[in-house]
């Protein structure tokens, strides 16, 4: 992932927030996979945004996979 660009429009505190969670983890002092009710692949993302959006499905965060 070193060469993505990671964009938030739905994370309240923007990019410091992210920056700082994504450090957390790299770090190992978060797990973020507990939270994770729903896997999509990268070609997919569409749906799991409009999931994320009406919470279908019990939707809580999902997990994008880019391979």
């Amino acid at each position: 992932m070193g060469d993505k660009t990671i964009r938030t429009a739905l994370c309240p505190g923007g990019s410091e927030r992210m920056g700082r969670l994504m450090r957390l983890i790299a770090a190992g002092r978060v797990d973020p996979l507990p939270m994770t009710t729903h896997r999509f692949l990268f070609k997919d993302i569409e749906r799991a945004f409009k999931m994320m959006q009406t919470k279908e499905d019990g939707m809580i965060k999902p997990l994008i996979s880019f391979s």
